[in-house]
């Protein structure tokens, strides 16, 4: 998918007049949406070889690694392996939350 295919699609599926910057995948097309220069959100556009189960297990680890690569230790989990366990320290201080907060915040907005 080309980056004026991706800022069509986001208009036509989604009502969003953004610009969509390619970012980096083996299998998927993934594009950060900016709106007025800032992150509006993230189109996957996924390979149709594999199952949504396994799209959303690949997401939750990518999502796992890019939160470590930040200091927050997160696994996924459940049979299909796509829900976050969070794994924070047995004591947890308003500043370890916001850390927290602000580096899955971050994941979200800038992408795995």
């Amino acid at each position: 998918m080309t980056v004026e295919e991706a800022e069509r699609l986001a208009a036509s599926s989604f009502g969003m007049k953004v610009r969509a910057k390619p970012l980096g995948s083996q299998q998927d097309s993934n594009f950060l949406l900016l709106e007025d220069g800032a992150p509006a959100g993230l189109l996957k556009i996924a390979n149709p070889a594999f199952s949504r189960t396994e799209i959303e297990a690949q997401d939750a680890a990518a999502i796992c690694d890019r939160m470590l690569e930040l200091g927050v230790v997160i696994q996924p989990t459940s049979d299909r392996m796509r829900v976050l366990k969070i794994k924070p320290p047995l004591c947890l201080d308003t500043a370890g939350a916001d850390f927290f907060a602000d580096a899955l915040d971050r994941v979200l907005t800038e992408g795995w």
